[in-house]
């Protein structure tokens, strides 16, 4: 607030203490943070001497805040010259809130597009194009075929497409060559400018994304959300907590599927065509699932005729398909023969080509190869190297020696020689049992490092080139292994792989292992990581001692994570030391991996020595500041982080580092292990760490009690239980809680880890908060009483409040196991989710065992929510004793009504007041249903207790529509009500639909004459309340005018008390009427007076009605107009 006079009033007024100046009335304009000293906070009552301390320590929380904010750069502005200005400062302050107003604008319009864009960019990863372009492409004048096959083609035709689903499944065996076959495809059809083509290659030999469907639906979103920009809208939904860096914890795999089919929806009319590849190479579980979603995908695009073309090709899954969709099995095409064959005569080098000789040999390999390209592929670089040898005399000896199957050749390849067998087992070693793809340079120096001495291990880029890694690549897996492409999409480094994912399944599902190394026994994968680890641990020590001692002096801090001083140290690092990155992250990784056949004691003693190394390389190779560990942290920091539950569990138990001084220094961000490893994601070595907790002290000294303690509060006034909760840790919530946890704690926003984890919906989360605590631990006072009764219906009403379908039920299972009786409570939240209309939650009540009585089902058929019915129906609720059908005809849903009568209601049925269905529908004007009822035999003219049929309940509610509908249908226009009452009569005193009832009742045969019990006629009535158009249509059907009731009152004489009484211009033209209808003037009045007479005394008393005049001309007119019938 920036006026004093109006600060001191409010200030005074509502004893205000500090008013904040900074940015006073810019912080709803601009997206600022403004970082206050503290005297700014009390501007009133600041003592002046520590301002400047204030000041300094605003400034260096502000630069210290700058060097964790990536830089970003944005447009450049335009500064107005000085010529503009012209000294005048008015000029000036104008530019200067014409690009501020400016910028705002531009601002709130580009927000939206810049979260899109920054969303986009968090769906892509690392290598998420790698597979498909490191697929080498076809032959020249192969795959040609495919594009004419009728399978193809008829995938292809839109109007099959109700019969496929928009499927075509390649099937083929290992080796066949479907991923040429599917790059083929897409590059084919890429070339047509209405298609929208979208593909992923699943790789099992790459990383985690790569192999899996989160990376599957990350890529294909990207790719469909990047063609086709329009369709980004869907991220609009999207909170920007999901940014970040890209892992597979970014984004949930539901919330990808739910924007994927979101934006297929919005595709329309263009047609968008899916390359799936390799499914075999993905986890079976995910495929089906996969598959499922697809399917689904393909039913809606049949109904919503959305143009959606998805290709799949795999191994032969005999256990997994899709029930539409067109079927080809590659190996058993003619035209995959020819290619096949083409391949061969082509790249053997086998002289004259033509020679029977060498047309012989073709001939048996394409026999051999049974329609396995890959096959085919290593058996012509072996001949060729005959035909190179001029050893033509040796090809057919060799070729009878090569095996037909493709995991013997792999044998044959492998065993053929014993040269560099070392480098052989190592290789392997690394590519299958690598935590990630190694790049070729940490390939090479992996193998250096377990191979060579330490000196070969630092690399000098002249001494050691690219070409040289590659060529170890070859002759270190004796041509098995090889280098993948550079991804020109993101950039990455090669990696090395086997050629084909059927060299892992030879060597791990085929007992391959054991062919090669005939002593491998079982723990060969354990011996494995045990050697690997030994190569990581030996590249880490040579980087101290050829790196670290060298590059930082003594004292020396790294320069803070995100500048650029330390991205320039990481890549001086990364080119000189190409393994470390990997060797320091993983080295724990494989020591867990080989913990049952190595020493774990002698692992932790000779990393003592290296653990100040190992601190330094992790914050240097760390790109955020506040994931950095303290110089000093404790052992078991380090072990919780890098989730070593087997070397943490040797710890504890050997009280290995309890009694060091660096136990007192935890990690400043985390506070103690426990944090650390809940914090990271570390389960088991959380729980390990909580079932050697110190809850209730134990032999480890005060400082270890403390660190270990499971109720430690973090600087951000979190215990372990709460993170545990939030990142949906159930194992850990579960061992805390057993632990005798603290549950009532509460963090900065006043949630308790319990509140937390029902607000998050996550059941396993949730669910051990209600298991009993282990009796060996005592529980704290102000715990929550975990089994109360209490406790659970609080629950299940924030569960239904939040909607949670899946905590709800876990909820109601759970008090049903506990013996809970929720009594009258069951009852009353099920009538809570069927008035908030949530199917789901009814149908879990119900599932468990919630009574279904008649005020649920009255209560929804009133919500007017078919589903809801539906389910109460499906749960037998009495359709007869609720009076549903009654409460549906009322409400007016047709839907539900129809629903109902298929039930088995009786359409005939009576309310307490004998109201048939047809009557409520009839009285509310629902038309649509009153036509339901009577086609299903309702009686028409059924009157209730008082004597009301639906004919009288729809002229009274004031319905015509439902009026001619019932006559039309029959409905009894002779009926006698109370008093004599007819439905003519009824009709004409509903004075807003008095004139279409009456025309429908005249039309179907009322007696326009007839009388009620005090004789009055329809006439009467209508003249009585002054309906001109009524009386006008009554005459015109032949209503008497000169009938009398009661004293002889006539229509004529109630229309004129009528004038007299309220009306009397209006009433004129009724009277009008009746007379040229034929009324007589000269019939006595009421009080026995001439009309004429009788009107005039009315006049005297009523001045101003004229109504004698009016009867004067109108009887005049009327023998003119009878003198004028009589003449002609």
């Amino acid at each position: 607030m920036k006026h004093g006079t109006t600060r001191d009033l409010i200030a005074k007024e509502l004893s205000v203490l500090c008013f904040e100046m900074e940015a006073a009335g810019l912080m709803d304009k601009f997206p600022s943070l403004v970082i206050r000293g503290i005297c700014d906070y009390a501007d009133s009552h600041k003592t002046k001497e520590w301002q400047p301390y204030a000041a300094a320590t605003a400034a260096a929380y502000a630069k210290e805040l700058l060097s964790f904010v990536q830089a970003h750069v944005g447009q450049s502005t335009p500064t107005p010259p000085v010529s503009s200005v012209d000294g005048k400062s008015g000029t000036a302050l104008l530019f200067v809130f014409e690009r501020v107003l400016t910028n705002m604008f531009i601002d709130e319009l580009e927000t939206t597009q810049q979260q899109r864009l920054l969303l986009l960019a968090s769906l892509e990863f690392e290598n998420i194009g790698s597979r498909h372009e490191g697929i080498r492409r076809a032959h020249a004048k192969t795959c040609q075929w495919l594009l004419k096959h009728p399978d193809y083609t008829s995938w292809q035709n839109d109007e099959k497409f109700s019969d496929h689903h928009g499927f075509l499944w390649i099937s083929g065996k290992p080796g066949a060559g479907k991923s040429t076959i599917m790059k083929f495809l897409v590059s084919q059809a890429s070339r047509s400018p209405k298609a929208v083509v979208i593909s992923f290659f699943f790789n099992a030999r790459g990383d985690t994304l790569e192999k899996t469907v989160l990376g599957l639906y990350r890529s294909l979103l990207h790719q469909l959300l990047e063609q086709l920009p329009d369709l980004q809208e869907v991220l609009d939904g999207t909170r920007l907590p999901f940014l970040g860096k890209a892992t597979s914890h970014t984004w949930k795999l539901d919330h990808l599927r739910s924007l994927f089919l979101d934006a297929i929806k919005r595709v329309k009319k263009r047609q968008v065509i899916c390359f799936i590849d390799a499914l075999d190479e993905c986890p079976e579980d995910q495929v089906r699932e996969m598959l499922d979603f697809f399917q689904e995908l393909g039913q809606r695009a049949v109904l919503s005729k959305i143009r959606m073309h998805t290709c799949f090709s795999s191994r032969h899954y005999p256990h997994i398909g899709i029930k539409n969709g067109v079927r080809l099995t590659l190996e058993a095409q003619a035209g995959h023969a020819k290619d096949l064959e083409e391949y061969v005569r082509t790249k053997l080098e086998n002289g004259d080509a033509e020679s029977p000789k060498a047309i012989d040999i073709v001939k048996q390999i394409l026999q051999k190869a049974s329609g396995v390209f890959m096959w085919a592929v290593l058996v012509v670089e072996i001949l060729n190297k005959e035909y190179q040898r001029g050893r033509i005399f040796a090809v057919q000896g060799r070729l009878d020696t090569i095996p037909a199957k493709l995991g013997d050749l792999f044998k044959d390849i492998l065993t053929r020689d014993n040269e560099n067998m070392d480098d052989l087992r190592l290789c392997i070693q690394w590519i299958l049992f690598s935590r990630r793809p190694l790049k070729l340079k940490e390939y090479y120096f992996a193998l250096a490092s377990g191979l060579e001495t330490d000196d070969a291990l630092v690399w000098d880029s002249s001494q050691i080139p690219q070409k040289i890694m590659e060529l170890f690549v070859l002759s270190s897996s004796k041509g098995l292994a090889e280098t993948t492409a550079t991804s020109k999409a993101t950039n990455t480094d090669p990696t090395v792989q086997f050629i084909h994912e059927s060299v892992r399944d030879f060597l791990l599902k085929d007992d391959g292992i054991r062919a090669i190394w005939p002593d491998a026994g079982p723990d060969f994968e354990a011996k494995s990581h045990e050697r690997l680890k030994s190569c990581c641990f030996s590249y880490i020590k040579v980087a101290a001692s050829h790196w670290l001692s060298n590059s930082l002096s003594a004292g020396t801090s790294l320069p803070k994570a995100c500048s650029y001083e330390a991205n320039d140290l990481r890549l001086l690092v990364g080119n000189m030391l190409p393994f470390l990155e990997y060797a320091n992250s993983q080295l724990f990784s494989h020591a867990e991996c080989a913990a049952a056949v190595m020493s774990k004691i002698r692992f932790l003693q000779e990393f003592r020595p290296i653990q100040a190394a190992w601190v330094v390389f992790f914050n240097l190779l760390e790109k955020y500041e506040v994931r950095r560990l303290h110089k000093k942290v404790s052992l078991l920091c380090i072990l919780a982080i890098q989730n070593s539950s087997s070397l943490l569990r040797e710890c504890l138990s050997l009280g290995i580092g309890a009694e060091e001084p660096t136990l007192r220094v935890s990690m400043e961000h985390y506070c103690t292990p426990l944090h650390a490893a809940v914090f990271k994601g570390s389960q088991e070595a959380a729980e390990v760490l909580v079932r050697y907790s110190a809850k209730n002290g134990g032999s480890l000294r005060k400082q270890a009690v403390r660190e270990l303690h499971i109720d430690v509060v973090n600087k951000r006034g979190r215990t372990a239980l709460s993170i545990a909760v939030e990142k949906e840790q159930s194992r850990v919530v579960r061992a805390l809680l057993r632990r005798g946890a603290d549950t009532t704690h509460k963090d900065r926003n006043g949630h308790t880890p319990f509140d937390m984890a029902i607000e998050k919906g996550h059941v396993p989360t949730a669910m051990p908060f209600f298991d009993p605590v282990d009796p060996a631990y005592s529980v704290c006072p102000q715990q929550y009483q975990r089994n109360s009764t209490e406790l659970l219906k609080q629950t299940i009403a924030l569960a239904v409040r939040l909607r949670q379908d899946k905590m709800l039920d876990a909820l109601l299972k759970r008090g049903s196991e506990l013996g809970v009786d929720l009594g009258g409570e069951s009852s009353h939240f099920a009538e809570v989710v069927v008035r908030e209309k949530v199917t789901s939650l009814l149908r879990i009540f119900l599932d468990n065992g919630a009574p279904v009585d008649d005020d649920l089902l009255c209560l929804a058929v009133r919500s007017c929510h078919k589903a809801t019915v539906q389910t109460l129906l499906d749960a037998d609720a009495d359709l007869y004793r609720s009076g549903a059908l009654h409460l549906a005809a009322e409400s007016g849903d047709n839907t539900i009504v129809e629903l109902l009568l298929q039930k088995g209601a009786d359409v005939q049925g009576q309310d307490e007041s004998g109201r048939s269905p047809l009557c409520m529908a009839s009285a509310r004007g629902h038309l649509r249903i009153a036509e339901t009822l009577l086609g299903e035999g309702a009686d028409i003219n059924h009157a209730d207790s008082h004597g009301r049929n639906p004919l009288w309940r729809s002229i009274h509610a004031g319905h015509p529509h439902v009026v001619q509908l019932l006559l039309d249908k029959g409905a009894n226009v002779h009926c006698v009500y109370i008093k004599g009452c007819r439905p003519l009569h009824l009709a004409i005193r509903m004075m807003n639909s008095a004139q279409k009832s009456v025309q429908l009742l005249l039309e179907k045969g009322a007696d326009v004459n007839c009388q009620q019990d005090n004789g009055m006629t329809a006439l009467h009535l209508a003249a009585q309340r002054g309906e001109h158009s009524v009386v006008e249509t009554l005459l015109r059907h032949g209503a008497d005018p000169n009938l009398g009731y009661k004293h002889g009152k006539t229509a004529l004489s109630e229309a004129i008390n009528h004038a007299v009484e309220s009306y009397p211009h209006h009433s004129q033209e009724t009277i009008l009427s009746l007379v040229r209808g034929g009324a007589e003037l000269d019939t006595p009045s009421p009080e026995g007076l001439d009309i004429r007479a009788w009107a005039l005394r009315l006049e005297k008393n009523h001045p101003g009605i004229g109504i004698h005049q009016s009867l004067l001309a109108v009887s005049e007119g009327s023998q003119s107009e009878s003198v004028d019938i009589m003449a002609g």
